[in-house]
């Protein structure tokens, strides 16, 4: 029924009715349901060359090789530290991402790593 239908730029939320499969297809944050292209997320339906998909309002940056992080230590081994981060490419996450920084992964290439102790040299000292 077309007054059930998310109209495009409004929000959706997941299971929401945001087109019809035999018009449209389903993109990015949607899925087809039968006759119906429901919203698979929290965000605002958007339309185009036809395809209905759902943008989430914070989207997050994609984390990948090179990017740069603003991370919370949570803990700290011996062999690695774990982290919440926080911000990736300057800007702040709708929720943490776990991450891990190996031993291995803080020192110059060529050093070995068994040699270091992260509790150690993470501890500060005067």
């Amino acid at each position: 029924k077309a007054s059930n239908v998310v109209a495009p730029g409004a929000p959706a939320a997941p299971g929401d009715v945001v087109g019809s499969s035999e018009t449209h297809r389903a993109g990015e944050g949607t899925y087809a349901d039968g006759d119906a292209i429901r919203c698979s997320l929290l965000g605002t339906v958007v339309v185009e060359d036809g395809v209905v998909s759902t943008v989430a309002k914070n989207r997050r940056p994609a984390i990948e090789v090179g990017t740069i992080v603003i991370g919370e230590v949570t803990r700290v081994q011996q062999t690695h530290a774990q982290l919440d981060v926080v911000a990736a490419s300057d800007r702040v996450l709708d929720w943490p991402a776990k991450a891990t920084l190996r031993r291995e992964d803080c020192l110059p290439a060529g050093k070995d790593p068994s040699l270091l102790n992260l509790v150690a040299e993470l501890a500060g000292t005067d």
